[in-house]
C-alpha cells in the first residue's frame, strides 16, 4: 500500500509507521505518546503539592517548573481539597520522581498521593526552613543529579 505524501514522494505503510513512532505517535491509535523523560529536562522538576484539610500531598513531575501555575490550576479542579504548592525541586527527569516516590514509599496512599507523614512530613518542615538545603539532602539521598 502506498500514500501519496506529496506531488515528488510517497510513503510506503512501513516508512509511515517508522515516521510515526520517532515522533512519538502510537501508531495502533494515533495518539501521541509521551516520553518517559523529557527532550530537554533543564526545566521540568518535582513537585509537591498540599491537599489541605485532607492531610495528603501529591508528588509529581512537571515538565516546566517555570509553568507549575498551570499543573496547580488544573488540580484545584480534579482535587476536591484546597490545594498549595509546598516545594519544588529541579531540573529532574521521570525516573528522579520514581526514585523520590519510592523514597517515601511508607507514606504511600494511592496514585502520586502520600499521607503527610513520617520521613514525608519531616522533610517538607524541614524544606520549609531551608529549600535549599532540603534539595540538597534530597538529590544526596537518592544519589540524583538533578
Amino acid at each position: 500500500m502506498k500514500v501519496r505524501v506529496s506531488k515528488c514522494h510517497t510513503k510506503s505503510a512501513e516508512e509511515l509507521l517508522i515516521d510515526a513512532q520517532s515522533c512519538g505517535v502510537d501508531s495502533r491509535t494515533s495518539k501521541r505518546i509521551e516520553p518517559l523523560v523529557s527532550r530537554d529536562e533543564t526545566n521540568a522538576g518535582i513537585y509537591f503539592v498540599g491537599a489541605a484539610g485532607a492531610d495528603l500531598v501529591k508528588i509529581g513531575w512537571v515538565r516546566r517548573l517555570d509553568r507549575i501555575e498551570t499543573r496547580l490550576n488544573r488540580l484545584k479542579i480534579d482535587c476536591p481539597y484546597p490545594v498549595v504548592l509546598l516545594f519544588t525541586v529541579g531540573p529532574a527527569s521521570r525516573e528522579h520522581e520514581a526514585r523520590v516516590h519510592k523514597r517515601f514509599l511508607a507514606q504511600h496512599f494511592h496514585g502520586e498521593w502520600f499521607r503527610y507523614a513520617g520521613e514525608l512530613a519531616e522533610f517538607l518542615i524541614a524544606a520549609k526552613k531551608d529549600a535549599e538545603l532540603a534539595k540538597s539532602e534530597l538529590r544526596k539521598s537518592m544519589d540524583l543529579t538533578f
